[in-house]
C-alpha cells in the first residue's frame, strides 16, 4: 500500500509494516559496519608514509540515530585522527587520509570476501570517501569521514567549550564553506536525534519517506533530506513535546512548515548560544540570511536548509498535491489538523532577530524586544557577568602579567625593566560585557624615558614581548595565537591566550611611564601635557601616545556609579549590535562611553536613575552628533597658555568633537562624520523599538542636556568670555562656538 493512499488514521501502521527496519536487516548492516570499523581501527593505516593513528571511528546517519528506513543500507562512518591537530589541518590534509584510505581498501578488498565499489570523486578536496561494500548476503553504501577529533572524550550532558565554536568560526570565515566541518561534531548530532521518543523517530521516517517519493521525480533538486528531519523536530517541540502524539497531525504540520519555507528561521541553543560575543554576531549574521534557515544544532556554521529558496519551492508545490491525498485527510474528507506552533513571520529587511521560528526564543529576548522598564532586569540577566568568568579571566591576566613582569625581559640583548603593568579597557574600568574575555595590559618600562622613545622604540619591545611568549608557551600548558600586525610601527602586540579552560584576548601596550606614581586624586603637573603636545605635534597622529595615560582613563571610569556602569554595558551592547551591521564603519565604542558619562552627568548626576531614560538620552545625543564639543577638565584645562592654545584649535575642529579626559592630543569622536551619520541612522531604526518606548507607546523622555556644543565644567561667564576672546578668529568661526550655550554650533 502506497503512503498516499493510505488513511490518516493508519499512518502508524504503514511506519511499522513498511519502514521499520526489521532484525535481519539490521544485523547485515551491523556485520558490514564492523568490517569496515575493523579495517580502518587496525589496518588501514599500518603502512603510510607517516604514522597515523585512529583515536575512534564514529557512525553517524540514520544508522545511529535510529532513524534508519527499511532497505536503505548506508552508513557514515567518521574517523577521528590524532594527526589532525585542528581544523585548518582538517580541512587541508583530508584529501590525503581519503586517499590513504581507498589506496589501503583496494588492497585489502583483495584479500577479504567482500568487493568495494567506489563512488566518482567529483571535488577537487572531497570531504568523504563514498563507496559501496558488497558481500555475499549484503551491499552497504559508505561515507567514510577523516575529521579532527575538536570535541575530546564526550561524557552525558556534554556541552562544548565557547572557545571550540570561536575556532570553528574564525577558520570556516577564512577558509569558506557552510557547515565544511560539521563531521568534527558527528557525536554531537548523532545525540540530538538518538535521545528523541521513538515516536517522534518513527515521524522522522515518515517524513524521510515521503521526501525521498519527492526526490525520485526531481532527482537532486530539493532541499538537504537533514533538513527535513531537523523541521520534523522542530514541530513536534514545539507543537506535542509529548511521547504519544496523531502522527498524521506531525506529518500534516511538517508540510505545513514546508508551505511557509519563506519565514523559517531556527536554531537550538542546546550545544551553543549567543553569551559569547564572537558566536554572538556569527550567529545573528546567520540569522539574518534569506529565508529559510535552520542551523544544525551542532554547528553554527551549518545552515542546513542551503542556500537556494528555489529547491523549497520546488518541495512546496509537492506539498500542495499531496495535500489532496488520503494521508492528510480525515475520514469525513477534511483536512488533518496541525499542530499550533509560533506563528512565523518574515524577518525584517536586514533583520537578525533570531526570535521568529526559534524553538527558544523566551528566554533569548534581545534588546530590541525588551520593554523600557525592563531594562535593568536585561542588563542584570544578560549584560553583567558573572562570578565564575570573571574568575578565568582574572586567572588569564594573572598569568600574562606574571609573564611581563618576572619572565618576559631577563634573556633580552640588554636590560629591561618593568615599572608595572596596569590593566585598561573595560576590564580594568569594570565595564566589561558577559563572555566578552579581552583585556588590555599596558607594561610601563624604564627604558622608554620620553614620548618620543615611547614612538621610535615601541616596536622593538613588541618584537621582544612576542619573541618570549613564543618561547614560554613551549614550557608552559597554554597557547598563544598572534593576530596579523597591518602596521609598520604597531601600538599594541595582539594575542590570543589559550589554556585548557578559556581563550583570552589580548593587547599588550608598552609604554613610557609619563605619570609616575599615581595617588587618590592625583592630577598632573601641566609641563607633562605640554610636552605631550610638541611631541604629538611633532610626530603626528591623534591620541599617539593615550597608552601612558590609561590609569587616569581607567580611574575617570572606575569611580563612578555601579548604575552608571551598567548604563554603559547597555550602550555598548547596543553598539556591538549595530557593529555587526557595519563592521568597523562606526566611531570607536570608548566615544560612546564617554557620550554615555556625558550625558548623566549632564542629565542626571545622581547614583539612581532612570536607565531607559539615560539610554534614550545618548541616542538622542547621537542625533545631534553634529554638535557634540566635549571635555572634561579633571586633568587639564586653559590655564596653561600651551595647553589653552592647543585645546582651542582641538576645540575649533569639525563637529563632533569628543575629547579623551586624560589627553587632550586625542578627539576619540574620530575624524570621519559619515561614521556618526550611520550610527544616527540606526538610532532611528531603533526609536521605533519597545526599548525605546512606554507602554503607552509612547517615546521614553530624555534627560535634559544642552542640544549644541557643549564643553563640561565650564561656568558661563568663563565661556562668555573666551568666545568674546577668539570670536574674530577664522577657526573660531569655522566651528562655531566652543561650548558656548547661547549660540548653535
Amino acid at each position: 500500500m502506497e503512503l498516499r493512499n493510505t488513511p490518516a488514521s493508519s499512518l502508524d501502521k504503514f511506519i511499522k509494516h513498511h519502514l521499520l527496519s526489521n532484525t535481519e536487516f539490521h544485523k547485515q548492516v551491523k556485520s558490514a559496519i564492523k568490517i569496515i570499523c575493523t579495517f580502518l581501527k587496525e589496518r588501514c593505516f599500518r603502512f603510510p608514509p607517516r604514522p597515523v593513528r585512529v583515536s575512534k571511528v564514529v557512525k553517524g546517519g540514520s544508522s545511529r540515530e535510529g532513524t534508519t528506513l527499511r532497505g536503505r543500507s548506508d552508513a557514515d562512518l567518521v574517523v577521528f585522527l590524532t594527526n589532525l591537530k585542528s581544523f585548518r589541518e582538517h580541512f587541508e590534509c583530508r584529501g590525503e587520509f581519503i586517499k590513504e584510505i581507498r589506496r589501503q581498501l583496494e588492497a585489502c578488498q583483495r584479500e577479504e570476501r567482500f568487493e568495494v565499489q567506489f563512488e566518482v570523486q567529483k571535488q577537487q578536496n572531497p570531504r568523504a570517501l563514498s563507496f559501496v561494500l558488497r558481500s555475499p548476503n549484503q551491499a552497504v553504501e559508505f561515507d567514510v569521514l577523516p575529521a579532527f577529533d575538536a570535541l575530546g572524550q564526550l561524557t552525558k550532558g556534554y556541552r562544548p567549550d565557547p572557545q571550540i565554536y570561536v575556532q570553528l568560526i574564525q577558520e570556516c570565515e577564512k577558509l569558506g564553506g557552510e557547515g565544511e566541518f560539521s563531521p568534527c561534531f558527528t557525536e554531537l548530532q548523532t545525540a540530538f536525534l538518538k535521545e528523541r521518543l521513538p515516536m517522534l523517530k518513527s515521524l522522522i521516517c515518515l517524513v524521510k519517506h515521503w521526501y525521498q517519493l519527492c526526490k525520485m521525480k526531481y532527482e537532486h533538486k530539493l532541499p538537504p533530506q537533514y533538513a527535513l528531519e531537523l523541521l520534523t523536530i522542530y514541530a513536534w517541540e514545539q507543537g506535542s513535546s509529548k511521547p504519544q502524539f496523531s502522527t498524521a497531525q506531525g506529518f500534516r504540520t511538517v508540510l505545513a512548515l514546508i508551505l511557509k519555507h519563506q519565514d523559517l528561521c531556527i536554531y537550538w541553543k542546546k550545544y551553543y548560544d549567543l553569551e559569547n560575543p564572537t558566536i554572538s554576531q556569527y550567529l545573528r549574521r546567520q540569522l539574518a540570511k534569506p529565508r529559510p534557515v535552520i542551523l544544525d544544532p551542532v554547528d553554527p556554521t551549518g545552515n542546513v536548509a542551503g542556500g537556494d529558496p528555489q529547491t523549497w519551492q520546488l518541495l512546496a508545490q509537492e506539498v500542495t498535491v499531496w495535500l489532496k491525498y488520503s494521508c492528510c485527510e480525515n475520514l469525513n474528507g477534511r483536512p488533518v489538523r496541525t499542530w499550533k506552533v509560533p506563528e512565523l513571520k518574515p524577518a525584517a529587511s536586514g533583520s537578525s532577530s533570531a526570535a521568529y521560528g526559534s524553538p527558544v526564543p523566551s528566554d533569548m529576548m534581545e534588546l530590541r524586544n525588551t520593554l523600557a522598564k525592563s531594562l535593568d532586569k536585561f542588563i542584570e540577566d544578560h549584560l553583567l557577568s558573572n562570578a565564575e568568568f570573571r574568575r578565568q579571566v582574572r586567572q588569564a591576566i594573572d598569568t600574562i602579567c606574571t609573564f611581563l613582569k618576572e619572565r618576559c625581559f631577563p634573556c633580552a640583548p640588554r636590560p629591561v625593566r618593568v615599572s608595572k603593568v596596569v590593566k585598561g579597557g573595560s576590564s580594568g574600568k569594570g565595564t566589561t560585557l558577559r563572555g566578552r574575555s579581552d583585556a588590555d595590559l599596558v607594561v610601563f618600562l624604564t627604558n622608554l624615558t620620553s614620548f618620543r622613545e615611547h614612538f621610535e622604540r615601541r616596536g622593538e619591545f613588541i618584537e621582544e614581548i612576542r619573541r618570549q611568549l613564543e618561547a614560554c608557551q613551549r614550557e608552559e600548558t597554554f597557547e598563544v595565537q598572534f593576530e596579523v600586525q597591518k602596521q609598520q610601527n604597531p601600538r599594541a602586540l595582539s594575542f590570543v591566550l589559550r589554556s585548557p579552560n578559556q581563550a583570552v584576548e589580548f593587547d599588550v601596550l608598552p609604554a613610557f611611564d609619563a605619570l609616575g606614581q599615581l595617588t587618590k586624586g592625583y592630577r598632573p603637573d601641566p609641563q607633562i601635557y605640554v610636552r605631550l603636545i610638541q611631541e604629538s605635534e611633532k610626530l603626528g597622529g591623534e591620541g599617539e601616545f593615550s597608552p601612558c595615560f590609561t590609569e587616569l582613563q581607567r580611574a575617570f571610569l572606575k569611580e563612578r556609579p555601579a548604575k552608571l556602569k551598567s548604563l554603559i554595558r547597555l550602550v555598548k551592547h547596543w553598539y556591538q549590535l549595530c557593529k555587526m551591521k557595519y563592521e568597523h564603519k562606526l566611531p570607536p565604542q570608548y566615544a560612546l562611553e564617554l557620550l554615555t558619562i556625558y550625558a548623566w552627568e549632564q542629565g542626571s548626576s545622581k547614583p539612581e536613575f532612570n536607565t531607559a531614560q539615560g539610554f534614550r538620552t545618548v541616542l538622542a545625543l547621537i542625533l545631534k552628533h553634529q554638535d557634540l564639543c566635549i571635555y572634561w577638565e579633571k586633568y587639564y584645562d586653559l590655564e596653561n597658555p600651551t595647553i589653552s592654545q592647543y585645546l582651542r584649535r582641538q576645540l575649533a575642529k569639525p563637529r563632533p568633537v569628543i575629547l579623551d579626559p586624560a589627553d587632550p592630543t586625542g578627539n576619540v569622536a574620530g575624524g570621519d562624520p559619515q561614521r556618526w551619520q550611520l550610527l544616527a541612522q540606526e538610532v532611528k531604526v531603533w526609536l521605533k523599538y519597545s526599548c525605546c518606548k512606554k507602554l503607552s507607546g509612547k517615546p521614553v523622555g530624555t534627560w535634559k542636556v544642552p542640544c549644541f556644543a557643549y564643553t563640561v565644567n565650564y561656568s558661563l561667564a568663563r565661556l562668555s568670555s573666551i568666545y568674546n576672546e577668539e570670536r574674530t578668529v577664522s577657526s573660531i568661526n569655522q566651528a562655531g562656538n566652543i561650548g558656548y550655550p547661547h549660540a548653535k554650533g
